[in-house]
């Protein structure tokens, strides 16, 4: 069988797939047209549902009488609503009644109220007050609104001439920060021309994955340059987006650079730890807190305890068995090594002052071979306990409060003083009640928790609220200490 020519081949192929590509073409336009639609929907969901966002955080500011945020948030909502072509949505009519109701409520302006009213209304027709936020005197200025609209010509305000006749970049010169260290503050300049008249010029700020930008003043200099700062909380992402506004004495915006819809954007690099050492001048001192890893710690305290069994000093059971204080106190020297940014390893001393106790001298004196050759039994003065400590310190290294959870585990005593039975025949004269001395120990495990307060980069205050069991001889002591803490 011969085949075909290279020709006949190609026009047989073609005369059986026209057909399949003239049937599929209409489906094929159908689903993207239907894509392309669906895909607008979504972003405009999107969008209302920022607007909505912005309107419930500035309700919740206006409510906690915090006006200026209030007005901030829903201005930044019309500008979104009009960059998003939803300038005819009901979302957008919601939005200028919230902001003539925060006017009203907030800086009595009823005129740019009702032209706010007019405005939602025109949206909007049945629109209505929320029962939440009105009030009589918000409801008058909204009443009037509706007697007005019809009655009076909308008349749009004329531009500034002065806006109109410059650009952007030379009424309000700056030149914008495109990249910066992740974790350090920004320092933003601008130098507005002086057609403006402004009356503040205003930074704002958004962290990556915040929601709203937060606003700050610029501070005028001598030479004419405002300066504002983007804080180091604002850059631990990844970027951070910002604009600055010119604002009138009425506090409405005149001309910016950036805007809440479009902001300016700023890329966060991780700084490089990167350390040169001068080979002439040998290093005397540690370069960083990451140096800094052996900790000395010196607290002080004291504690209470459930006690029970018998007296060190007579042998007589404690009535009744309960909680005692450990009296005095104690000290709690530490020290320690930071194995990672937030573990720190280290053994803990106990050392416990014990007061309250009476002396007993018994019958027969030191005939008794108990108390010792002059027949006085002395209790115990001290006590001392070792411990193996650990702790875990949340928030980063850099952060000056930093909570910790901690565990320990050691040998030693701990030492409470009880009333041992309805005797009174202790003490110098032999006639007080008797008090003693009770162990707990010698093994003693815990766990705790507290928090590190940072005075410098090597001194912090330290607190800690410590629990210790300890057996055989069973005690459940608490123990609340104060002190001082040096990194080295």
């Amino acid at each position: 069988m011969r085949s075909l020519p290279s020709a006949g081949r190609t026009t047989l192929i073609a005369a059986v797939l026209a057909p399949f590509v003239v049937a599929t073409l209409p489906a094929a336009a159908f689903f993207l047209a239907t894509n392309a639609a669906h895909a607008a929907q979504d972003d405009e969901t999107r969008t209302v549902g920022a607007i909505t966002l912005l309107n419930r955080r500035a309700i919740e500011a206006y409510q906690d009488l915090n006006f200026d945020e209030a007005q901030r948030l829903l201005r930044q909502a019309l500008d979104l609503s009009e960059a998003r072509g939803l300038s005819q949505h009901a979302i957008r009519a919601r939005t200028c009644v919230n902001l003539g109701i925060v006017l009203v409520g907030g800086f009595k302006d009823r005129e740019q109220a009702i032209k706010l009213f007019h405005q939602a209304l025109q949206i909007s027709p049945e629109i209505r007050l929320s029962r939440a936020l009105a009030n009589p005197q918000i409801q008058e200025v909204f009443d009037e609104a509706v007697r007005r609209l019809g009655s009076e010509p909308a008349t749009p305000p004329p531009p500034p001439a002065a806006v109109v006749a410059l650009p952007a970049e030379k009424l309000l010169a700056h030149d914008p920060v495109r990249t910066g260290l992740r974790g350090s503050a920004l320092t933003i300049t601008a130098s507005p021309d002086e057609s403006l008249g402004q009356h503040a010029l205003v930074l704002g700020y958004r962290p990556a994955g915040a929601a709203v930008f937060t606003e700050v003043t610029m501070q005028r200099q001598p030479s004419g340059i405002h300066l504002g700062l983007i804080p180091e909380s604002a850059t631990a992402g990844g970027h951070v987006e910002y604009y600055i506004e010119a604002r009138g004495t009425n506090g409405k915006r005149t001309i910016s650079r950036g805007s809440s819809v479009d902001p300016l954007v700023v890329t966060l690099a991780a700084p490089e730890v990167a350390r040169s050492v001068d080979v002439a001048a040998p290093v005397t001192g540690p370069a960083s807190d990451d140096d800094r890893r052996w900790v000395l710690t010196l607290m002080a305290g004291t504690g209470i305890g459930w006690t029970s069994g018998v007296g060190e000093v007579r042998q007589l059971d404690i009535t009744p068995s309960g909680f005692a204080w450990a009296s005095l106190g104690h000290l709690a020297p530490a020290v320690g090594y930071m194995v990672t940014p937030h573990l720190l390893l280290g053994v803990q001393g106990r050392l416990q002052l014990v007061s309250g106790a009476a002396e007993y001298r018994p019958s027969g004196g030191a005939t008794t071979g108990v108390c010792g050759g002059d027949g006085v039994c002395s209790p115990a003065k001290g006590a001392f306990a070792a411990l193996a400590r650990a702790e875990w310190l949340f928030n980063e290294p850099s952060s000056t409060f930093r909570p910790f959870l901690s565990a320990s585990v050691g040998g030693g005593l701990i030492r409470h003083v009880a009333q041992t039975g309805d005797q009174s025949d202790c003490g110098a004269d032999q006639n007080a009640k008797c008090f003693d001395t009770v162990p707990g120990g010698p093994f003693l495990v815990g766990t705790g928790i507290g928090f590190r307060y940072s005075l410098s980069q090597s001194v912090s205050l330290v607190f800690a609220l410590d629990g210790l069991i300890g057996a055989p001889k069973f005690t459940a002591e608490a123990d609340a200490n104060v002190g001082i803490s040096l990194r080295l």
